[in-house]
């Protein structure tokens, strides 16, 4: 419904209407470098038989024994991970985090998401290749880039991590941040749901439907 609308608004048709050009500004606020990885968005990913599957909210426990089991399955099963002339499609894990930024005395968290990402084509991660980015990262990169390139400011990358590996790493990462900043934080896997804020959807709302009625009247 709210894509529905935001097509119906972008059909109106007026021609001698400018948009007045917006000045650009340029933000005070400062990124802390903390990041908290918020382990309930926890997701694996990877293409089978039947096609893509996305496995969301798992625990880190659970998650090397589900990645042994998927592995297991016979090659014909339509929950199998795909294998193209004999290239297997590869395994994605993923998780969401915040961090804090500063303006002079005032703090604000940002979302960011796929913070952390652990790929691999096979299910013992002996070819793997983790990336744990900071919120000015949020572009998708190939993993599987040589990790003789220079990683970008920021961003810091792991060759050949293993899921345990990759979960202990992030336990270790979450316990550096204080209580204090903790406490703070109260996002969970719906904040990712959607690009915009409740306040950006409610703006977003309110002008589509302002368009909407000028298109009927």
């Amino acid at each position: 419904m709210f894509l529905k609308k935001i097509k119906q608004a972008l059909k109106i048709d007026k021609p001698n209407e400018t948009i007045p050009e917006k000045p650009q500004t340029i933000s005070l606020w400062e990124d802390t470098g903390k990041v908290f990885y918020i382990e309930n968005t926890l997701k694996l990913t990877y293409e089978s038989n039947g096609g893509s599957i996305t496995l969301e909210k798992l625990s880190m426990q659970a998650l090397p024994d589900l990645i042994n089991n998927i592995s297991l399955l016979p090659e014909n099963s339509p929950l199998a991970i795909k294998n193209t002339a004999n290239q297997k499609s590869a395994f994605n894990i993923s998780l969401c985090g915040v961090t804090w930024q500063k303006n002079a005395n005032a703090t604000r968290i940002k979302a960011i998401p796929d913070a952390a990402l652990l790929r691999s084509q096979t299910a013992c991660f002996s070819k793997s290749q983790a990336i744990f980015r900071h919120a000015t990262l949020l572009e998708h990169d190939d993993l599987l880039t040589s990790s003789l390139i220079q990683p970008k400011a920021g961003q810091f990358i792991y060759n050949r991590i293993t899921v345990e590996q990759f979960t202990q790493q992030i336990k270790i990462a979450n316990k550096r941040i204080s209580e204090d900043l903790r406490k703070k934080v109260l996002i969970n896997q719906d904040n990712f749901d959607s690009p915009f804020t409740e306040h950006e959807s409610e703006e977003i709302e309110r002008l589509i439907d302002i368009n909407l009625q000028k298109k009927i009247t």
